[in-house]
C-alpha cells in the first residue's frame, strides 16, 4: 500500500509539532521553577532580615542592662518596628523568674502595664520565664503579660534549642496566647537569648522573642511579589495536619522548596498567579492542530518556532535581571540596616558615658535619636541618598534658635553629601549648635558666622572645609578652657565617621571651630 506524499509530509509535521509541544513544555516548567525559587529565597531573606530586629533590642540590654518599659517601648517606637517589620506581632523580654520573686515581677507589671495578675500558669519546671515586657501594648499583646512561657512544651524546645546554639531559633507552630478573638492564626516565636551578668553556661537571665502571626505575616510578604501565591507552610518534624498557613488541599499541584527561618526548616508550596508561562502550552497545541490540518504551514511554524525561541529568551533574560536587582536591593537594605543598628548603638554607650542619672541619659538619648530622625527626613526630601550641606545646617540651627536669621551668617558653594556623611555631620552639628544655646551665640545673641569651601586634599581627592566662628565670649569665660563631652562626641564622629580633622580653639572673644573630610 502506497502512501501518499501528502499524507508523509503531514505526518512529519505532526511527529515535529508533538516534539516541539513537550520541548515547549518542558521549558515552561523550568521557567517556573526559576521563577519560584527566586521568590522563596526573598521570602526566606525577607523573613530572616526581620530577625535583625531581636538582636538590636539584645544590644540595647547588653548596653543598658534592665530595661524598663519606657525606654523600651521608645526604642521601638523610634524604629517603627510594626511599619519596617510587617507580620511581626511585637517584640517583648522574658526574665528568668528566681524562687521568692514571683511578688517583685507582679509589682513590676502593676507599675508599668496597671495589670493585677500572677505569672502565669502553673508549671513543674524548675525554671520559669514569664514576659514582662511586650511592645507595642495593643489589646492581644496585652493578654499575654505574665505568661510563663517556659511552662509550654513547644516554647520550651525552641527556647532550649536557642540556648544550645546562642543564634535566634524558631518554634514550631504553636497558638499564640494572643488569639483571643475569633480570627485565630497558627503563629510561632523566635527567641534570641540574653545573658546580662555574662553567666555563660549557666541558664539566661532572659529572652528577647517576637511573636508572628503566620498568615498576617506571608499576607505582608507576599504584597512585594503579586504574581506569586503561598498555598501552604509547614515547620520542620511537623505532621502536615499542622500547617502554618494554608493546607494539604491548597497544596496540591503547587512547587514546593525549602527555606531556613531561625535555623528551622520550612516548606512552603508556591504557585504563580499570572497565566503568562501557559500560553505556551497553547501555543504548542495550535502548531499540533496548523500540521495535522496541512502541510503549508510547515514553513510558518517554523518561524513561529524561531520566534518563540527568541521570545523565551528574552523573558529568561528579563528574569534574571529583575532577579539581580532584587538581591542587590536586599543586600543594600541589609547594609543600610546594620549600619543603623550600629550607629544607634554607639549613641547609646557615648550617651550612658556623660549621663549622672537615667533621666540625663534618657534625654541625652532621645536628643540624639531626634538629630539622626531629622537627617533621614532630609535625605527622603532629597527624593536620593544625597542631601545639600546648607540645607542640613540651616535644619539643624534653626530647631535650636528662633532668631537665627538675625545673628547667623551661612556662606559656600552647593556640596552634596552622601547618606553616611549626612547621617554623621547632622550629629556633629547638632551636638555644637546645642553647646552654642547653652554658652555661646544663640545664647548671648551675638553672632555665628559658618563658612566652607572644597579644596583638594595631597592625596588629590575633593576635600570639604567647615569654618565655625562664634563671636560674644568674654576673656574670663571658663567655657573657654573646658571642652565638654558634646565637642568630644563631635570630635569622635568627625574622625572616625568622616575620617577627617576637627580643630576646636579660642581667639578670645571668638571660638573657632574648623572640620574638614573628604568627599568621596
Amino acid at each position: 500500500m502506497k502512501i501518499n506524499a501528502a499524507l508523509l509530509a503531514m505526518l512529519l509535521v505532526t511527529i515535529l509539532s508533538v516534539i516541539g509541544a513537550w520541548a515547549f513544555n518542558r521549558n515552561d516548567y523550568l521557567a517556573v521553577e526559576g521563577y519560584l525559587q527566586q521568590a522563596a529565597l526573598e521570602i526566606e531573606q525577607r523573613i530572616e532580615g526581620q530577625i535583625s530586629v531581636l538582636h538590636a533590642a539584645k544590644g540595647l540590654f547588653l548596653t543598658i542592662g534592665d530595661v524598663d518599659r519606657n525606654l523600651f517601648k521608645e526604642y521601638l517606637e523610634a524604629s517603627d518596628v510594626r511599619r519596617r517589620v510587617p507580620g511581626m506581632q511585637g517584640v517583648g523580654y522574658a526574665k528568668r523568674l528566681r524562687p521568692g520573686e514571683e511578688a517583685e515581677i507582679e509589682a513590676r507589671l502593676s507599675r508599668d502595664y496597671g495589670l493585677d495578675r500572677a505569672v502565669w500558669p502553673e508549671t513543674d519546671q524548675n525554671l520559669r520565664y514569664p514576659i514582662v515586657l511586650l511592645e507595642p501594648n495593643d489589646k492581644r499583646n496585652h493578654a499575654a503579660l505574665g505568661f510563663d512561657m517556659f511552662s509550654e512544651a513547644v516554647r520550651r524546645e525552641a527556647m532550649m534549642l536557642a540556648l544550645q546554639s546562642g543564634q535566634a531559633t524558631a518554634s514550631r507552630p504553636v497558638k499564640l496566647v494572643q488569639e483571643i478573638d475569633e480570627e485565630v492564626q497558627a503563629g510561632f516565636l523566635i527567641y534570641l537569648p540574653l545573658f546580662v551578668e555574662e553567666n555563660i553556661g549557666g541558664a539566661p537571665d532572659g529572652y528577647v522573642y517576637a511573636p508572628f502571626r503566620a498568615h498576617d505575616l506571608f499576607r505582608a510578604v507576599l504584597s512585594s511579589l503579586p504574581d506569586i501565591d503561598v498555598t501552604a507552610a509547614y515547620s520542620e518534624g511537623v505532621n502536615e495536619d499542622i500547617a502554618l498557613y494554608g493546607g494539604g488541599d491548597q497544596a496540591r499541584g503547587a512547587h514546593d522548596f525549602v527555606i531556613k527561618v531561625g535555623g528551622r526548616d520550612w516548606t512552603i508550596y508556591l504557585k504563580p498567579k499570572s497565566q503568562r508561562f501557559s500560553a505556551w502550552r497553547v501555543a504548542s497545541l495550535l502548531s499540533i492542530i496548523a500540521g495535522i490540518m496541512a502541510t503549508l504551514f510547515f514553513w510558518r511554524l517554523f518561524r513561529e518556532n524561531e520566534a518563540r525561541i527568541q521570545t523565551l529568551q528574552a523573558l529568561a533574560d528579563e528574569r534574571k535581571a529583575r532577579a539581580d536587582m532584587k538581591d542587590l536591593y536586599l543586600k543594600e537594605t541589609n547594609h543600610r540596616f546594620k549600619n543603623l543598628l550600629a550607629r544607634i548603638l554607639s549613641i547609646a554607650r557615648l550617651s550612658s558615658r556623660s549621663a549622672s542619672n537615667l533621666d540625663d541619659y534618657l534625654n541625652n538619648f532621645s536628643r540624639r535619636l531626634e538629630a539622626m530622625s531629622r537627617t533621614q527626613d532630609l535625605l527622603a526630601a532629597s527624593a536620593g541618598n544625597q542631601a545639600s550641606l546648607s540645607a542640613l545646617l540651616r535644619d539643624e540651627i534653626d530647631l535650636m534658635c528662633e532668631t537665627s536669621d538675625e545673628i547667623l551668617s551661612l556662606a559656600g558653594p552647593e556640596v552634596a553629601l552622601t547618606e553616611t556623611q549626612v547621617q554623621a555631620l547632622g550629629l556633629v552639628i547638632h551636638e555644637l549648635a546645642t553647646n552654642s544655646a547653652k554658652y555661646g551665640a544663640f545664647k548671648k545673641e551675638s553672632g555665628l558666622d559658618i563658612s566652607w569651601r572644597c579644596a583638594k586634599n595631597p592625596e588629590g581627592y575633593d576635600e570639604v572645609h567647615i569654618l565655625w566662628v562664634e563671636e560674644g565670649f568674654d576673656h574670663d569665660d571658663p567655657v573657654l578652657d573646658r571642652e565638654g563631652f558634646g565637642s568630644k562626641l563631635a570630635k569622635m564622629m568627625v574622625e572616625g565617621q568622616l575620617e577627617g580633622a576637627f580643630e576646636r580653639r579660642f581667639d578670645k572673644p571668638r571660638l573657632v571651630i574648623e572640620i574638614s573630610f573628604p568627599l568621596t
